[in-house]
């Protein structure tokens, strides 16, 4: 039952918090139809408005997907991103660093790039090689670093093990939340695409020790960056857009608000 009153969220921000977290504990499976609106309401006691807008605001957030047709309705997304919304919550509630986060993240990154050259399909390269001619045009910088996330997340499932891929993919936030404050002038913006080329190459050869040492070289590209976001100082990379530091990660992977 959803308490009316004066309250943080509003009802049907509670009845959305209240929905992922039932998914996290397993009670709702990943892929599950959920109940209609009528009995959403009538399980929460409020109105069906109220409900669509709770339905709304997951689908917004790409937690559940809404289907038309016979067999249609609202089924809880399998797409991984509910399992990205669990390491962010984990994530804070043990008080992991900025620092702590990118460490792992490079270990276990640099380790599966391997793992990708060895296990990587022919969908697998279309799927990378669709997104390499996107790194050549002339995109703004978050833009260009929303190519680079989609890369990732095609490594990540590339590797064809759901752990590796859950933990990768947990861990890819920090990239997109630094992307969205870094300006790249055009002599970085040739060394990522090369590297992302190079990447690819090795990959398409299955060869697994190339593939780490470029992912290697990959993440060093980024490392002045990343040392200065999780020191909390301002980014300057030619031209810097804004201040930021470690308090912005930690509202974008905590706080009472942390799946809005």
């Amino acid at each position: 039952m959803i308490t009316k009153g004066k309250r943080l969220l509003t009802l049907h921000e509670q009845i959305a918090s209240i929905i992922i977290r039932e998914i996290l504990e397993g009670k709702i499976e990943l892929g599950e139809k959920l109940p209609t609106e009528a009995n959403l309401a009538v399980e929460f006691e409020v109105s069906r408005p109220t409900v669509r807008k709770a339905l709304a605001l997951l689908a917004e957030q790409q937690i559940i997907v809404t289907r038309v047709g016979r067999d249609g309705g609202h089924f809880v997304n399998d797409n991984g991103k509910v399992n990205e919304i669990f390491f962010e919550m984990y994530f804070n509630m043990n008080g992991f660093s900025a620092r702590d986060i990118e460490q792992a993240r490079i270990a276990i990154g640099i380790q599966s790039a391997g793992i990708t050259a060895l296990k990587r399909t022919e969908d697998d390269l279309a799927e990378l090689a669709a997104l390499l001619p996107s790194v050549e045009e002339p995109l703004p910088s978050d833009e260009l670093f929303t190519v680079v996330y989609d890369f990732h997340a095609v490594l990540a499932r590339a590797t064809h093990n759901k752990l590796l891929e859950m933990l990768l993919t947990a861990m890819l936030p920090l990239e997109r939340l630094i992307s969205t404050y870094y300006y790249l002038c055009p002599r970085q913006r040739a060394v990522i695409t090369r590297s992302l080329y190079t990447l690819y190459d090795s990959i398409c050869e299955q060869n697994r020790d190339k593939t780490q040492k470029e992912m290697r070289k990959h993440f060093a590209y980024f490392r002045p960056t990343v040392d200065r976001f999780c020191e909390g100082k301002v980014i300057s990379s030619c031209h810097s857009k804004r201040k930021f530091g470690l308090g912005e990660l930690q509202q974008v992977i905590g706080g009472d608000d942390w799946w809005l």
